[in-house]
């Protein structure tokens, strides 16, 4: 991840964010589906290179919150219960399933983004850099690198939306404030959308973010 400054990673979210702005426009009551699947299918790009796999890692970020979740099977509050057979605790027969899932889904993906290096066609992620450094990363195993990067991909999935969704609230309950970025976008960016390069010339933006990750 300390790599993203020298490649091209920052692109992907601006890349994403046109699709985003359309789906807004588009369909405003689905604003919590359209943060999704920004969210995801950035993640995915920064992963393997590619955001084909978006909604199945959205999918894989549910399954896994609801195996781990205090409120999720019996079992999350029982630990001896596992100690039992798959036969008497269902939960633990879907875990063993749902991990199965998971890997194959990472596998999937690693091997993906091997072959387009092979052809010279894989775009820049971080599998890809796995791929190309897999002796200075100390990883075991391809398995322990699809799985280093599938979890940073899980992890990116849903959660990083929720800030996004609370910036939306917060506009709705503080919509006087809107005027005064909506200034400062005018002012630096015109009639092209905002890029990180802007970042430094925008402090009111810079502002916005941190609160909301404050109250996040």
């Amino acid at each position: 991840m300390d790599k993203s400054s020298a490649n091209a990673f920052y692109n992907y979210p601006e890349l994403e964010s046109i699709r985003l702005l359309f789906e807004l426009m588009t369909d405003p009551s689905r604003y919590n589906h359209a943060l999704e699947s920004f969210i995801s299918r950035v993640t995915c790009r920064l992963g393997w290179g590619t955001a084909a796999p978006s909604d199945e890692l959205k999918q894989r970020a549910r399954e896994l919150l609801i195996g781990v979740s205090p409120n999720g099977a019996l079992t999350n509050k029982l630990g001896f219960l596992k100690k039992l057979p798959e036969a008497v605790v269902p939960a633990k027969a879907w875990e063993f399933r749902r991990y199965r899932t998971e890997s194959r889904f990472f596998t999937i993906l690693q091997n993906e983004v091997r072959e387009k290096l092979k052809s010279k066609t894989a775009p820049e992620s971080w599998m890809r850099h796995f791929l190309e450094n897999k002796a200075a990363t100390g990883f075991a195993s391809d398995l322990e690198g699809a799985y280093a990067v599938g979890m940073h991909g899980i992890a990116g999935a849903l959660t990083i939306a929720a800030p996004m969704q609370s910036f939306c609230l917060a506009m709705c309950h503080h919509p006087q404030y809107q005027s005064i970025l909506h200034e400062e976008i005018d002012k630096v960016c015109g009639d092209r959308l905002p890029k990180l390069s802007d970042m430094p010339d925008m402090p009111v933006l810079r502002a916005f973010i941190r609160e909301t990750m404050r109250v996040s």
